[in-house]
């Protein structure tokens, strides 16, 4: 076979070009499969050039060479068929190994050949900008030698948009992550160049939100790759650290995203920052990739963890549980529980992620009510003066607290995330949020509660667009609340005869 070609599109196409075999992909919100790659929101249009390729390999052994539509445009099938009739055609010389098909300066085709395929780790294409063809084209070159820059013919047909296949207009700093990777290799003696690509240090740059730390390195864990480094905000850097080990973690001091007043609209730039700031400290040089959301989200029903895996390299897979932390269970097995302590944590970054504030001082009632010795993290509760409150200072505070509690009630947020990590007992709470996306394992010390609701998740953060309220309706009652604890940690002693009678109630 000449050439096996894929693309991602939704509509059915057909290939007539002799010797060649065409692969329609989908970024699948539910399923893994042969075809289906994992919607990923971390992941950029070059890492789905990168599984593309790989994919192609697997599938058609025996072709030449391979193509991957760039799946930042939408391509309509009059043009597929001509991109793949001219990476048929396209004659390598000089033992070139690779072919960007352009159009303008907007590279549309990736064309490497089958011996390239083979040197080329997935991941390395994530660093592709698929928006500059001259800029791809340096950068392969610089990883593989030789290579080619064929004209493909107008965009009729194609288009880059929203709407194409879900990616969100891409960020012009993304183009300077692949020249710092071509100036790296470039710097190197040519005989050093493909050990660099498939062994040097990859940096992942992550890292908005507390909660997202936990799920990155459960997801470093799960795969092996050349991720030996992170970059991260200063303010969650104690996380990664210590969670994480082995990795290397590069805290720079930068404001809060979306905190404090500081607010972000081009996420991407805004890590690449921490990245400026890093090279000016004199950090060695090494591959930067920048994982911020690409796509929406909330669209599909894959785990954070899991879109984390496949955009540093993994194949995709189901909801996987993460392997353990070994300081997290060191942690753990040292601590002393006080009978009935349960952490309450109410908050959830934002208002229709936290739980009713209608509702929180019926909970904590309840709770002592039912003998439970609720703390709360965070602010007191006025209509509950009698349950001590504790605000969160620092990652050391909240662990040494941790190892007091018996169990943990909290929202879709960071103190749940993390109290998982350390194996203590948790019931989650969700709100306006899918709860696929980053709820734990099912296990007898998880459980996580919702009321199903056709518009969760929503794209609201402080207003139901339904009533207009800063509640959202699919948290669950403070009865189901109790209820569900006494499942998950049963009570440490005989409830009032009251109590006994609402949960009959309730029942």
């Amino acid at each position: 076979m000449k050439l096996a070609a894929g693309l991602v599109a939704p509509s059915p196409f057909a290939c007539a070009v002799e010797g060649t075999a065409l692969v329609q992909f989908q970024l699948s919100p539910d399923a893994t499969g042969d075809a289906d790659l994992l919607d990923s929101t971390f992941a950029s249009p070059g890492r789905y050039v990168g599984e593309i390729l790989r994919r192609l390999r697997a599938a058609y052994p025996t072709a030449e060479r391979y193509l991957a539509i760039n799946p930042y445009l939408e391509v309509a099938p009059a043009l597929a068929q001509r991109l793949v009739a001219a990476a048929a055609d396209w004659r390598p010389g000089d033992g070139a190994g690779f072919c960007v098909l352009r159009s303008g300066g907007r590279p549309i085709g990736y064309v490497l050949s089958a011996a390239t395929v083979d040197l080329c780790p997935a991941v390395h294409c994530g660093l592709l900008s698929c928006t500059d063809a001259a800029l791809d084209k340096r950068l392969l070159s610089a990883s593989f030698g030789a290579g080619g820059s064929v004209w493909a013919g107008g965009l009729e047909g194609a288009r880059c948009t929203r709407a194409a296949n879900g990616f969100t207009p891409l960020s012009p700093v993304l183009a300077e992550a692949t020249r710092r990777a071509a100036e790296l290799l470039e710097s190197l003696p040519p005989q050093e160049r493909l050990a660099a690509v498939q062994q040097g240090e990859r940096s992942a740059v992550i890292g908005f939100h507390a909660g997202d730390m936990v799920f990155w390195s459960q997801a470093l864990a799960l795969e092996t790759t050349c991720f030996r480094s992170a970059v991260v905000l200063s303010a969650y850097a104690d996380i990664l650290s210590f969670l994480s080990p082995e990795l290397v973690c590069l805290g720079v001091d930068h404001p809060v995203p979306h905190r404090a007043g500081y607010q972000v609209v081009d996420g991407h730039a805004a890590l690449f920052e921490l990245v400026r700031q890093l090279e000016a400290r004199g950090t060695a040089p090494r591959f930067w990739h920048l994982f911020r959301p690409f796509r929406d989200y909330s669209r599909p029903h894959h785990h954070l963890r899991e879109a984390m895996a496949f955009a540093i390299g993994g194949s995709g897979h189901r909801l996987r549980r993460p392997l353990p932390s070994a300081p997290a269970l060191r942690e753990r097995q040292l601590s002393r529980p006080r009978p009935g302590r349960v952490i309450v944590h109410f908050e959830g970054g934002w208002s229709l992620k936290e739980y009713p504030t209608d509702r929180r001082a019926e909970l904590l009632t309840l709770l002592r009510a039912a003998g439970y010795d609720p703390l709360i993290l965070g602010q007191p509760e006025p209509a509950a003066p009698e349950v001590v409150a504790q605000p969160y200072t620092s990652l050391a505070a909240f662990r040494t607290l941790l190892t007091s509690a018996e169990a943990v009630i909290g929202c879709d947020s960071f103190p749940s995330h993390f109290s998982q990590a350390l194996g203590v007992p948790t019931l989650q709470l969700f709100g306006s949020t899918r709860p696929a996306n980053s709820r734990g394992i099912e296990s007898p010390g998880y459980r996580y509660l919702q009321h199903p609701l056709p518009c969760v998740p929503c794209n609201a953060m402080t207003a139901c667009p339904l009533d207009g309220s800063s509640s959202c309706r699919a948290h669950a009652s403070a009865h189901e609340v109790l209820e569900s604890l006494r499942r998950l940690l049963p009570l440490p002693r005989e409830a009032p005869a009251q109590l006994t009678r609402e949960r009959t109630l309730v029942s």
